[in-house]
């Protein structure tokens, strides 16, 4: 079933580019903007939001309604313009195994010569006009005006914790790691990655089809799990996955001084020796592969490498419990994914 949503997603997503080059005459204003915003869109993805979106829907809904599909890529150009800023705060110039956004720009403008802006500049306005058309798409489902204002005020909320949970890890930065908590960690996750990416979706979904108020409360819950579970296994990944080609460094998130469920953890369970060395690697601007094994090997020794994969595992069985309690009459679908999909 999912793969099915996916196609659909995939094709109306298409389709919706096509419909915004005509609508806004992109190609008159500015061909490289026409030109980028679609080879951006169109690189690939999981369509992981809109899928929770339309799953949400559909099981508390018992009849099909025009322009659901097109609600649904709401969220997934919400998660564009989100991914866009980050790749310009991690100066990273990959995304899903192909060109960042400011990387795209940054060949197209490179003819010009001595150019008053550079391809960040670019960037940053090509996610401000995701963000307004995120919006404006989000009305196309044919539902009760009163369901889509309430809906679009959880969706843009979620936009808002979104960068209020960017904002507070690029702070942590600069704070030392003994001053950060593990419920300090979930706060962080909560904001920079579940609201927007699980429970948003999912509660927007539900308020749609017209659901009660104590199950919008228990997705909301399972939203913020199933984020919480995401985001420590791309923690992980991040760390010590070296597959080719993959969009980070298993070193960036060191560079980057971000304090993480695994270092935090790590930091704690360690020796004087080993806590020492865990704040100058964190200080450090390059990190060399001897810091990157330490690093590694101190995660494994602490047992924090154990401690993240069995929270992933407990968050998941929790995550399955709520959904088995939703009242979502296609749950076995979600539980499906959950298990499968996500990699998780």
């Amino acid at each position: 079933m999912y793969q099915q949503i996916k196609t659909k997603l995939d094709q109306e997503l298409e389709s919706f580019v096509n419909q915004i080059e005509k609508k806004y005459s992109l190609n008159k204003i500015s061909l490289i903007l026409s030109e980028t915003l679609r080879e951006f869109l169109l690189s690939g993805g999981k369509r992981l939001r809109p899928f929770l979106l339309i799953t949400a829907f559909n099981g508390f809904s018992k009849k099909q309604v025009p322009g659901l599909y097109k609600t649904a890529l709401a969220s997934e150009l919400l998660h564009n313009f989100i991914l866009i800023h980050d790749d310009i705060i991690d100066n990273s110039d990959l995304r899903r195994q192909k060109p960042s956004i400011h990387e795209i720009f940054r060949k197209k403008i490179s003819a010009y010569k001595n150019p008053r802006f550079n391809e960040k500049d670019l960037a940053l306005l090509a996610g401000d006009i995701l963000y307004a058309l995120a919006i404006r798409t989000f009305h196309s489902i044919k539902v009760d005006c009163r369901l889509k204002q309430k809906a679009l005020l959880r969706f843009t909320k979620a936009g808002v914790n979104t960068g209020y949970g960017e904002f507070k890890e690029l702070f942590w930065s600069l704070e030392t790691i003994d001053k950060i908590s593990e419920k300090d960690i979930y706060a962080v996750y909560d904001n920079k990655t579940s609201l927007y990416s699980f429970s948003a979706p999912l509660t927007s979904g539900a308020i749609l089809a017209g659901a009660k108020k104590g199950q919008i409360d228990l997705l909301h819950k399972l939203g913020l799990l199933l984020g919480r579970a995401f985001q420590i296994e791309n923690d992980i990944k991040g760390l010590f996955d070296k597959t080719p080609g993959r969009e980070k460094n298993p070193s960036d998130d060191l560079m980057g001084s971000k304090k993480t469920l695994l270092i935090c953890k790590a930091y704690k369970e360690s020796k004087t020796k080993n806590k020492k060395l865990i704040e100058k690697t964190l200080r450090k601007k390059r990190i060399d592969l001897t810091d990157l094994f330490r690093i590694q090997n101190i995660v494994r020794q602490t047992g924090s490498l154990d401690y993240a994969q069995k929270k992933i595992k407990d968050l998941i069985n929790d995550s399955l419990g709520l959904i088995d309690k939703s009242g979502l009459r296609n749950k076995a679908q979600l539980i499906e994914f959950c298990k499968k999909s996500l990699s998780l």
